[in-house]
């Protein structure tokens, strides 16, 4: 090689090495630094009489060969060993090493080139990233709502905290899974063509309500969205979908309307008895009349009748009043166990001889509430009654009674032929009644709910035809 060809590619690759963002050094087997590059003055802020001939050394700090064992790595490297790369976090920098043998002519290794790449800006990067990264999957497990993604084929990938509970389904479970296969074998089809319509970009977003099973099989009214996860370059890579459970909305909106209605009634309900008692008195007086005086068999029969009759009007008159008068019943501190037990000794008897098993559940200790004791027990009067009709001979009606942080619960589960759904949205209405006409005024379920309002309380109901029935009372705690 000509000397001037050799001064040119000696000048082209020290400008080359100067420009490039690595700091490099150049090592002889000795371990001195015959070479740096302006990347690494820069960056050490050291001048070249303090580092050319010097050993690495002294010229980087003692922690900084210690935590890296560079020294050791450069000598393996020397003594034939391939080449050795790692990470080095010294103080706030973060640096990635390398280090190669080079070659004389005859292929035998006479020095060492040490890299140096600064890379602390995108390790700062990927911690922030990993940052955000964990701080949306904790919003995404803390979120109220369901939330689960899925690959493109429609298989389960994520599965919140929230679809864990609702569900039954733990994360392990779900993986995997076609989402559609958790659905109703109904809504199915439903569910992949709203998936092929998100993946194909017909839709942005879909949207719908579904009744969706949970692992035990009970049966959960949720409201889903639908939407496509892109990849950087903007093609669906899968779908993700967030759930909200109405099943507790749609209850509160049940109980307000129900509200709504016993507000109303109990109005007109109160009207209408002062206004119908007079003329039923003077009905039943002349009934009276007839009844002694008249020797007409015919009319005798007729009288007994019309007497018997506003009897049964008088009474519902009565239950309407007091249902009219619910609000202004006197309080006091209630046991609610104790009421139960008391109730049930009143009916225990006959319901014993119709073949029902009573199965008590009780706290181990007193649970108190602000009420009426005599109108909560008509409330447990009237429970117990419609549950025992409800049941074949050998029936089998629980009591469970409990506590929670505000509220004392009271459930009656029996386990009769269960209210089918068109039913279910009338039960608490006023004269609604399945059973056979003339054996119930349909006023019981009515003027119970207005009673456990009027104690700031709840009462509902969960059932399905053919199933177990069970009515739940909340009133506050004490």
């Amino acid at each position: 090689m000509e000397e001037q060809e050799f001064k040119f590619l000696k000048t082209f690759n020290s400008a080359l090495l100067d420009a490039i963002p690595i700091s490099v050094l150049l090592i002889d087997p000795r371990l001195n630094v015959f070479f740096a590059n302006k990347n690494f003055y820069q960056k050490t802020k050291k001048r070249r009489e303090d580092v050319i001939n010097q050993k690495i050394d002294s010229i980087f700090p003692p922690a900084f060969i210690g935590s890296s064992n560079l020294r050791e790595k450069l000598l393996e490297v020397m003594e034939g060993n391939s080449m050795r790369e790692g990470e080095i976090k010294f103080r706030r920098f973060t640096y990635h090493y390398q280090i190669n043998q080079l070659f004389d002519e005859n292929y035998n290794i006479y020095n060492a080139i040490l890299l140096f790449i600064d890379i602390t800006r995108e390790r700062l990067l990927s911690e922030e990233i990993m940052q955000v990264e964990r701080h949306l999957a904790n919003i995404v497990e803390s979120a109220n709502d369901l939330v689960f993604s899925c690959d493109k084929d429609g298989r389960i990938i994520t599965w919140n905290r929230a679809a864990r509970k609702t569900l039954l389904y733990s994360l392990e479970e779900a993986q995997g899974r076609y989402f559609a296969h958790l659905c109703y074998e109904k809504d199915r089809d439903r569910i992949r063509e709203e998936f092929t319509s998100l993946k194909g970009k017909l839709k942005e977003v879909s949207s719908c309500e579904m009744f969706f099973p949970t692992k035990e099989g009970k049966e959960v009214l949720i409201s889903w969205s639908f939407g496509v996860i892109h990849d950087i370059e903007g093609n669906p890579v899968g779908i993700m979908g967030v759930g909200r459970d109405l099943t507790e909305q749609r209850r509160m909106e049940a109980q307000m309307i129900q509200s709504a209605k016993m507000a109303s009634l109990g109005t007109m309900a109160g009207g209408m008895a002062h206004e119908l008692r007079n003329p039923l008195a003077i009905v039943s007086s002349a009934a009276q009349l007839l009844l002694r005086r008249s020797n007409d068999d015919f009319i005798h029969e007729c009288a007994k009748r019309i007497h018997k009759n506003v009897k049964r009007a008088a009474e519902i008159i009565e239950n309407l009043l007091r249902f009219s008068q619910v609000s202004s019943a006197e309080k006091s501190q209630v046991d609610v166990q104790s009421a139960i037990d008391e109730t049930l000794s009143l009916i225990n008897h006959q319901i014993s001889l119709d073949g029902i098993k009573i199965i008590w559940e009780y706290a181990p200790e007193p649970l108190m509430t602000m009420a009426n004791k005599n109108r909560l027990q008509q409330v447990f009067m009237n429970l117990v009654i419609n549950a025992a009709e409800a049941m074949e001979s050998s029936g089998r009606l629980i009591i469970k009674a409990e506590r929670d942080e505000r509220h004392v619960i009271i459930k009656f589960i029996d386990n009769g032929r269960g209210i089918s759904d068109e039913h279910i949205q009338r039960i608490f209405d006023p004269f609604f009644t399945t059973k056979t006409s003339g054996r119930n005024t349909g006023l019981g379920l009515f003027v119970s709910f207005g009673i456990i309002k009027s104690f700031d309380g709840d009462i509902f109901v969960e059932s399905k035809k053919g199933e177990d029935t069970t009515f739940t009372i909340k009133l506050p705690a004490l």
